[in-house]
């Protein structure tokens, strides 16, 4: 019995190193990319994007983290709109930096005292009588070891919340 727990010990601890070793090779950068066809101007859809207090009406944060909290800034419309945010991995902020009726938006988000970065667009194309919302987002994530496991899921994770939020903007912009 001793021999067995001795070569379990090893074992266990072969598969934590190996674990931790591809941990720091695997690269933390990501980026996800997500898009919809609508039937509405940009403009109409805009009104959605551009507001931060519109967002929880077709993007819901606690989808991702239960525990999430949003706090509006003095202004949520357009550029220099932010929220503070407060999630399981720390504090942050949202940041709206540039913002076109016709172009769409591109914000930044900002986690964990640097543990995540992410530059983000939302924006707009012409589909003939429709609109293409394309919604991209790039980052890094900067957890120790699991950063890159993180990177590595982020698109199962993230992209399927991304895909649900811009249905909901499709009938939120599509309804009369």
């Amino acid at each position: 019995m001793n021999l067995y727990f001795k070569r379990l010990v090893v074992i266990l601890l072969f598969l934590f190193s190996f674990f931790i070793l591809i941990g720091l090779f695997l690269p933390n950068k990501f980026t996800l990319k997500r898009t919809i066809l609508v039937n509405a101007a940009p403009v109409q859809i805009h009104k959605y994007v551009n507001d931060l207090r519109m967002w929880p009406n077709w993007k819901n944060f606690n989808e991702i983290d239960s525990d999430i909290v949003i706090i509006p800034g003095n202004n949520t419309r357009g550029p220099g709109a932010f929220e503070k945010i407060k999630t399981k991995i720390g504090e942050g902020e949202l940041k709206i930096k540039s913002s076109k009726p016709q172009n769409g938006i591109d914000y930044t988000v900002d986690l964990g005292r640097g543990l995540y970065h992410g530059e983000s667009k939302i924006f707009y194309e012409d589909a003939e009588e429709r609109t293409k919302v394309v919604w991209f987002m790039e980052g890094k994530t900067q957890i120790p070891i699991l950063g890159g496991y993180l990177a590595l899921r982020l698109d199962d994770y993230a992209g399927d919340f991304m895909e649900r939020s811009l249905i909901k903007l499709k009938k939120l912009a599509e309804s009369p």
